[in-house]
Protein backbone atom coordinates (compact mmCIF):
# COMPACT_ATOMS: atom_id res chain seq x y z
CA UNK A 1 0.00 0.00 0.00
CA UNK A 2 2.83 2.86 0.73
CA UNK A 3 5.64 1.23 -1.22
CA UNK A 4 6.14 4.59 -2.34
CA UNK A 5 9.54 4.74 -0.56
CA UNK A 6 11.06 1.62 -2.76
CA UNK A 7 10.09 2.57 -5.74
CA UNK A 8 10.54 6.31 -5.46
CA UNK A 9 14.67 5.09 -4.36
CA UNK A 10 14.54 2.85 -7.20
CA UNK A 11 13.69 5.86 -9.65
CA UNK A 12 16.14 8.39 -8.15
CA UNK A 13 18.63 5.61 -8.11
CA UNK A 14 18.71 4.78 -12.22
CA UNK A 15 20.18 8.19 -12.31
CA UNK A 16 22.01 8.66 -8.53
CA UNK A 17 24.18 5.51 -9.39
CA UNK A 18 25.66 7.38 -12.00
CA UNK A 19 24.88 10.41 -10.41
CA UNK A 20 26.51 9.37 -7.25
CA UNK A 21 30.46 10.55 -7.79
CA UNK A 22 29.28 14.16 -9.87
CA UNK A 23 26.85 14.06 -6.01
CA UNK A 24 30.18 13.57 -4.01
CA UNK A 25 31.58 16.55 -5.99
CA UNK A 26 29.14 19.02 -5.71
CA UNK A 27 29.21 17.84 -1.87
CA UNK A 28 33.23 19.12 -2.09
CA UNK A 29 32.17 22.36 -3.58
CA UNK A 30 29.82 23.16 -0.69
CA UNK A 31 32.47 21.99 1.82
CA UNK A 32 35.18 24.54 0.18
CA UNK A 33 32.14 27.02 0.46
CA UNK A 34 31.79 25.93 3.75
CA UNK A 35 35.14 26.80 4.52
CA UNK A 36 35.57 30.44 5.23
CA UNK A 37 32.58 30.27 7.39
CA UNK A 38 34.40 27.47 9.65
CA UNK A 39 37.49 29.84 9.57
CA UNK A 40 35.47 32.93 10.78
CA UNK A 41 34.09 30.62 13.48
CA UNK A 42 37.22 29.92 14.30
CA UNK A 43 38.55 33.23 14.91
CA UNK A 44 35.95 34.17 16.95
CA UNK A 45 35.48 30.44 19.75
CA UNK A 46 32.90 28.24 19.08
CA UNK A 47 29.72 27.68 21.54
CA UNK A 48 29.96 24.52 23.03
CA UNK A 49 27.11 21.70 21.51
CA UNK A 50 25.15 21.33 24.12
CA UNK A 51 25.13 16.83 23.69
CA UNK A 52 21.75 17.10 26.47
CA UNK A 53 19.98 19.08 23.93
CA UNK A 54 17.95 20.33 26.78
CA UNK A 55 18.06 23.93 25.97
CA UNK A 56 18.22 23.66 22.57
CA UNK A 57 14.66 21.59 22.73
CA UNK A 58 13.41 24.04 24.68
CA UNK A 59 14.13 27.62 22.91
CA UNK A 60 13.05 26.85 19.67
CA UNK A 61 17.38 26.69 18.31
CA UNK A 62 17.42 27.29 14.20
CA UNK A 63 20.28 26.55 11.91
CA UNK A 64 22.51 28.49 13.55
CA UNK A 65 26.18 28.56 12.86
CA UNK A 66 27.94 29.78 15.66
CA UNK A 67 26.47 27.15 18.01
CA UNK A 68 27.89 24.49 16.10
CA UNK A 69 31.88 23.08 15.71
CA UNK A 70 33.73 22.48 12.72
CA UNK A 71 34.59 19.26 13.80
CA UNK A 72 30.60 18.47 14.16
CA UNK A 73 30.03 20.13 10.29
CA UNK A 74 32.98 17.52 9.27
CA UNK A 75 31.38 14.71 10.89
CA UNK A 76 27.74 15.75 9.42
CA UNK A 77 29.13 16.03 5.99
CA UNK A 78 30.60 12.11 6.05
CA UNK A 79 27.00 11.02 7.57
CA UNK A 80 25.34 13.09 4.67
CA UNK A 81 27.82 11.13 2.14
CA UNK A 82 27.44 8.04 3.64
CA UNK A 83 23.57 8.78 3.30
CA UNK A 84 23.73 10.04 -0.34
CA UNK A 85 21.21 12.19 0.53
CA UNK A 86 22.00 14.42 -2.30
CA UNK A 87 20.90 12.39 -4.59
CA UNK A 88 17.35 12.00 -3.85
CA UNK A 89 17.56 15.78 -2.18
CA UNK A 90 19.23 17.57 -5.58
CA UNK A 91 18.05 18.09 -8.77
CA UNK A 92 20.04 16.07 -11.72
CA UNK A 93 22.22 18.98 -13.25
CA UNK A 94 21.39 21.62 -11.44
CA UNK A 95 24.62 22.01 -9.82
CA UNK A 96 26.10 22.58 -7.06
CA UNK A 97 24.65 26.21 -6.67
CA UNK A 98 21.44 24.00 -6.41
CA UNK A 99 22.88 21.20 -3.93
CA UNK A 100 19.83 19.57 -1.70
CA UNK A 101 17.45 22.40 -2.86
CA UNK A 102 14.81 19.01 -3.88
CA UNK A 103 13.08 18.89 -6.79
CA UNK A 104 13.54 15.78 -7.52
CA UNK A 105 10.89 13.50 -9.34
CA UNK A 106 10.05 10.14 -7.79
CA UNK A 107 7.76 8.75 -9.73
CA UNK A 108 6.16 5.61 -8.78
CA UNK A 109 2.38 3.65 -8.63
CA UNK A 110 0.69 5.76 -6.12
CA UNK A 111 1.95 9.02 -7.61
CA UNK A 112 4.70 11.44 -8.42
CA UNK A 113 6.86 12.94 -5.23
CA UNK A 114 9.49 15.53 -4.93
CA UNK A 115 11.94 15.70 -3.08
CA UNK A 116 11.91 18.76 -0.75
CA UNK A 117 14.65 22.32 0.26
CA UNK A 118 16.76 21.03 3.00
CA UNK A 119 19.19 23.53 2.58
CA UNK A 120 19.01 26.46 5.40
CA UNK A 121 16.91 28.91 3.49
CA UNK A 122 14.20 30.07 6.05
CA UNK A 123 11.08 30.17 3.73
CA UNK A 124 11.69 27.01 1.59
CA UNK A 125 14.06 25.21 3.19
CA UNK A 126 14.89 23.51 6.85
CA UNK A 127 16.13 27.38 8.27
CA UNK A 128 12.92 28.04 9.95
CA UNK A 129 13.39 24.58 12.37
CA UNK A 130 14.55 23.46 15.15
CA UNK A 131 16.64 21.03 16.11
CA UNK A 132 14.11 19.24 18.15
CA UNK A 133 12.00 19.21 14.59
CA UNK A 134 14.71 17.70 12.46
CA UNK A 135 15.12 15.29 15.27
CA UNK A 136 11.69 14.45 15.24
CA UNK A 137 11.91 13.98 11.27
CA UNK A 138 14.15 11.56 11.41
CA UNK A 139 13.42 9.85 14.48
CA UNK A 140 9.55 9.77 14.36
CA UNK A 141 8.89 10.53 10.28
CA UNK A 142 6.51 13.43 11.29
CA UNK A 143 7.03 17.12 10.37
CA UNK A 144 7.24 20.51 12.52
CA UNK A 145 3.78 20.98 11.83
CA UNK A 146 2.79 17.71 13.23
CA UNK A 147 1.66 16.33 9.92
CA UNK A 148 3.06 11.99 9.00
CA UNK A 149 5.91 12.12 6.05
CA UNK A 150 5.49 9.50 3.47
CA UNK A 151 7.73 6.60 3.72
CA UNK A 152 9.65 7.70 0.57
CA UNK A 153 11.33 9.64 3.13
CA UNK A 154 13.34 6.19 4.97
CA UNK A 155 12.62 7.52 8.26
CA UNK A 156 12.35 4.02 9.22
CA UNK A 157 15.69 3.65 8.82
CA UNK A 158 16.80 7.16 9.86
CA UNK A 159 15.04 6.22 12.99
CA UNK A 160 17.85 4.27 14.23
CA UNK A 161 20.70 7.24 14.19
CA UNK A 162 22.42 8.35 17.40
CA UNK A 163 21.50 11.35 18.80
CA UNK A 164 24.98 12.28 18.19
CA UNK A 165 24.80 11.66 14.76
CA UNK A 166 21.95 13.64 13.79
CA UNK A 167 23.27 16.57 15.89
CA UNK A 168 25.79 16.33 13.89
CA UNK A 169 24.09 15.98 10.56
CA UNK A 170 21.90 19.36 11.70
CA UNK A 171 25.52 21.02 12.04
CA UNK A 172 26.54 20.37 8.07
CA UNK A 173 23.19 21.21 6.88
CA UNK A 174 23.37 24.59 8.45
CA UNK A 175 26.39 25.09 6.95
CA UNK A 176 25.65 24.96 3.46
CA UNK A 177 24.50 27.93 1.65
CA UNK A 178 20.35 28.73 1.98
CA UNK A 179 18.46 28.34 -1.41
CA UNK A 180 15.31 30.24 -2.68
CA UNK A 181 13.56 26.77 -4.36
CA UNK A 182 10.14 26.52 -3.82
CA UNK A 183 9.54 22.88 -2.82
CA UNK A 184 6.55 21.22 -5.21
CA UNK A 185 3.60 19.21 -4.09
CA UNK A 186 3.35 15.92 -4.61
CA UNK A 187 1.31 14.72 -7.43
CA UNK A 188 -0.79 11.70 -5.68
CA UNK A 189 -4.05 10.66 -6.18
CA UNK A 190 -6.77 9.79 -3.23
CA UNK A 191 -6.72 7.47 -0.96
CA UNK A 192 -2.52 7.92 -1.16
CA UNK A 193 -2.93 11.34 -0.58
CA UNK A 194 -4.78 10.92 2.68
CA UNK A 195 -0.94 11.36 5.39
CA UNK A 196 -3.71 10.14 8.52
CA UNK A 197 -3.26 6.95 6.71
CA UNK A 198 0.61 6.97 7.47
CA UNK A 199 -0.49 6.80 11.48
CA UNK A 200 -1.74 3.10 11.58
CA UNK A 201 1.21 2.41 9.11
CA UNK A 202 3.85 3.44 11.37
CA UNK A 203 1.79 1.60 14.86
CA UNK A 204 2.85 -1.75 12.59
CA UNK A 205 6.28 -0.85 10.92
CA UNK A 206 8.07 1.90 12.67
CA UNK A 207 10.58 0.75 14.94
CA UNK A 208 11.69 3.75 17.02
CA UNK A 209 15.42 3.91 17.50
CA UNK A 210 18.31 4.85 18.28
CA UNK A 211 19.32 1.45 17.22
CA UNK A 212 21.42 -0.40 20.02
CA UNK A 213 24.77 -2.52 19.24
CA UNK A 214 24.08 -6.23 19.61
CA UNK A 215 26.01 -7.66 22.71
CA UNK A 216 28.73 -9.94 21.82
CA UNK A 217 29.63 -8.58 18.38
CA UNK A 218 33.01 -7.17 17.51
CA UNK A 219 32.35 -3.48 17.49
CA UNK A 220 33.01 -3.05 13.55
CA UNK A 221 30.77 -5.79 13.12
CA UNK A 222 27.92 -3.36 14.98
CA UNK A 223 29.51 -0.47 12.92
CA UNK A 224 28.71 -2.07 9.69
CA UNK A 225 25.31 -2.59 11.03
CA UNK A 226 24.80 0.47 12.22
CA UNK A 227 25.91 2.10 9.15
CA UNK A 228 23.55 -0.34 6.61
CA UNK A 229 20.53 -0.61 8.11
CA UNK A 230 20.01 3.18 9.73
CA UNK A 231 22.59 5.99 7.84
CA UNK A 232 22.85 4.25 4.54
CA UNK A 233 19.49 2.76 4.94
CA UNK A 234 20.12 -0.17 2.14
CA UNK A 235 17.22 -2.35 2.45
CA UNK A 236 15.23 0.18 1.87
CA UNK A 237 15.62 -0.46 -1.80
CA UNK A 238 17.54 -3.84 -1.61
CA UNK A 239 14.90 -5.55 0.29
CA UNK A 240 11.37 -6.71 -1.00
CA UNK A 241 7.87 -5.27 0.35
CA UNK A 242 4.92 -6.56 2.16
CA UNK A 243 1.45 -5.57 0.80
CA UNK A 244 1.24 -2.68 3.12
CA UNK A 245 4.60 -1.57 1.28
CA UNK A 246 6.78 -2.07 4.33
CA UNK A 247 10.25 -3.63 4.06
CA UNK A 248 9.97 -7.87 4.84
CA UNK A 249 12.69 -7.94 7.18
CA UNK A 250 12.83 -11.43 6.36
CA UNK A 251 14.41 -10.96 2.85
CA UNK A 252 16.56 -7.89 3.78
CA UNK A 253 19.07 -7.52 1.61
CA UNK A 254 17.59 -10.03 -0.80
CA UNK A 255 16.72 -7.40 -3.72
CA UNK A 256 13.49 -7.74 -5.72
CA UNK A 257 13.06 -8.71 -8.59
CA UNK A 258 10.54 -5.55 -9.51
CA UNK A 259 11.73 -3.97 -12.26
CA UNK A 260 11.55 0.08 -12.53
CA UNK A 261 13.02 1.80 -16.04
CA UNK A 262 14.79 -1.51 -16.63
CA UNK A 263 16.55 -2.17 -13.26
CA UNK A 264 16.40 -4.42 -10.92
CA UNK A 265 17.67 -4.14 -7.31
CA UNK A 266 20.57 -6.30 -6.41
CA UNK A 267 20.79 -9.22 -4.03
CA UNK A 268 23.80 -7.94 -1.38
CA UNK A 269 23.52 -10.78 1.15
CA UNK A 270 26.55 -12.92 1.49
CA UNK A 271 24.51 -15.49 -0.81
CA UNK A 272 27.33 -17.20 -3.42
CA UNK A 273 25.61 -17.58 -6.00
CA UNK A 274 22.77 -14.39 -6.46
CA UNK A 275 24.73 -12.48 -3.63
CA UNK A 276 27.63 -10.88 -3.05
CA UNK A 277 29.41 -13.90 -1.27
CA UNK A 278 32.44 -13.96 -3.91
CA UNK A 279 33.43 -10.53 -3.43
CA UNK A 280 36.20 -9.41 -1.90
CA UNK A 281 36.65 -5.97 0.26
CA UNK A 282 37.70 -4.20 -2.56
CA UNK A 283 35.27 -5.28 -4.88
CA UNK A 284 32.42 -3.44 -2.33
CA UNK A 285 34.80 -0.17 -1.98
CA UNK A 286 35.36 -0.15 -5.92
CA UNK A 287 31.56 -0.14 -5.72
CA UNK A 288 30.88 2.37 -3.21
CA UNK A 289 33.75 4.43 -5.18
CA UNK A 290 31.56 3.85 -8.80
CA UNK A 291 34.85 2.15 -9.95
CA UNK A 292 35.42 -1.40 -11.20
CA UNK A 293 34.21 -4.29 -12.65
CA UNK A 294 31.49 -4.69 -9.67
CA UNK A 295 30.18 -1.44 -9.97
CA UNK A 296 29.92 -1.59 -13.81
CA UNK A 297 27.97 -4.63 -13.70
CA UNK A 298 25.48 -3.44 -10.76
CA UNK A 299 25.01 0.49 -12.08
Amino acid sequence: FFAAHQHGQQAARRGAGRDFIAARADLAVLAREAKPQRQRLGRGGHARIDRGLGDRLGRGAGLDPDDVQPAAVQRGAYLLTAANCASCHTLPGSGSAHQLAGGRALPTPFGVFFSPNITPDPIHGIGGWTFGDFKRALRRGVSPSNTHYYPVFPYTSYTGMSDSDIEDLWAYLGSVPPVSQPNRPHELGFPYSLRLAMAPWKVLFLDQGPLKPEPGRPPEWNRGRYLVNAVAHCADCHAPRNFLGAVDRGRTMSGTRERLEGYEVPNITPDIQTGIGRWSVGDVTGLLAGRGMRAMHVG
